[in-house]
């Protein structure tokens, strides 16, 4: 029997094989739902990380199958802002786990720990990026529930470049009350700091609109370097997210557009019919300040997101409608009709080989400003 069953503070150890094949070779993270560990596919001699839940957080045979059946189903994200997920199962005692890629580079909120905010275009790029996982995700019925910096990962790719790698999809997860940016009951699904009210009286109320609340608190912080609610306990906290307004950007920095805090303002509406009602909406808000690359951003998540439901469709016999109506003009041309409106030209003239996404380097493509490449310029603080 799994080790775990007898000793629940058990983790695994270096050099050990798990289901057979996989070879441990370091701890990565331990957390209050589970334990994951960077390990080597001892037949294909590949890099991978385990993911394996603690058996006091299971307490009935149905978590563990609803912890597999939300792997297969986020296993069936294809777009390259998702984490990879490679192969699930159970280990001996029921102990459920799953393995996905294995990547190298840091998350967002250690590089705000590191270097502060963002400049705009950095936090736009990379909010948008992440909206592309989430479109996908939200096609195929799943919400993240869990939307954070700590969850956006700038993975390295061979080439030097970064790519933005959205973790932990449809998992919730438990941790210390103690620490306001973790889980801190069964019963809150996701983080306190990025929940949306409706989640903090049921969880069960987590929708696509949850999700569109938690990017734009992360927006928020990345161009301020804080959360847009904060409390000394998550009681504290959870009130002033059901009853108080976030402090103006402008209050700390002075190159933010106006209409950009108000893109950020209308996710952070208490009621959920106020917000963005999904996040290919929201996106096509924020790409109309991301100027070209804001274009070729949408045109991937149009995609994308089609692409999803035109598999969910199939895999459903054909029996549900598209969520988009596919007459519609692609959602990267409508914003360029419009961005054309405001600077002068025409984007559908612009040279093919300017405008795919196919012609950057497969990343971000933020270019030398590349925050998971080099040093991130501190953004402006206010004038004085």
């Amino acid at each position: 029997m799994w080790p775990w069953r007898r000793d629940p503070a058990a983790i695994p150890k270096p050099g050990e094989i798990l289901a057979g094949k996989y070879r441990v070779e370091k701890v990565i993270g331990v957390g209050g739902m589970g334990v994951v560990v960077a390990a080597r596919h001892t037949k294909l001699d590949e890099p991978v990380a385990l993911k394996l839940l603690r058996p006091q957080v299971m307490r009935s045979r149905d978590d563990v199958a609803r912890f597999l059946r939300e792997g297969r189903a986020c296993s069936k994200l294809k777009s390259e802002h998702v984490v990879r997920i490679l192969d699930l199962g159970e280990l001996p005692g029921e102990i459920p786990y799953l393995v996905m890629e294995r990547l190298e580079g840091r998350d967002l909120a250690a590089v705000l720990r590191e270097h502060g905010p963002l400049t705009v275009p950095q936090a736009l790029d990379t909010v948008l990026e992440a909206c592309e996982a989430v479109a996908e995700a939200h096609a195929l019925g799943i919400v993240h529930r869990d939307l954070k910096p700590a969850n956006l990962f700038l993975a390295r790719a061979p080439g030097g470049s970064a790519c933005l790698k959205v973790l932990d999809f449809g998992i919730s997860k438990l941790h210390d009350e103690a620490d306001l940016s973790l889980t801190a009951t069964r019963t809150l699904m996701g983080s306190p700091l990025y929940m949306a009210p409706e989640v903090m009286r049921s969880a069960r109320d987590a929708d696509a609109r949850s999700d569109v609340w938690a990017l734009g608190c992360i927006l928020y912080e990345l161009l301020t370097g804080l959360t847009p609610f904060q409390g000394e306990t998550v009681t504290e906290l959870c009130a002033r997210v059901l009853e108080e307004t976030p402090r103006s950007i402008a209050r700390f920095r002075d190159d933010v557009p106006p209409g950009l805090e108000a893109v950020i303002l209308r996710c952070l509406a208490k009621k959920p019919e106020g917000r963005f009602p999904n996040v290919s909406e929201l996106a096509t808000a924020l790409a109309s300040f991301a100027g070209r690359r804001g274009v070729v951003e949408l045109e991937a998540i149009d995609r994308v997101v089609r692409a999803a439901e035109d598999r969910h469709r199939r895999a459903r016999g054909g029996r549900d409608l598209l969520l988009v109506d596919l007459a519609r003009p692609p959602l990267g041309r409508r914003l360029g009709r419009r961005h054309a409106a405001r600077v002068g030209h025409d984007p559908r003239r612009a040279p093919v080989e300017q405008t795919r996404r196919g012609d950057r380097p497969r990343g971000s493509g933020r270019g030398d400003d590349d925050v998971g490449r080099d040093l991130p310029a501190r953004a402006p603080a206010r004038a004085a």
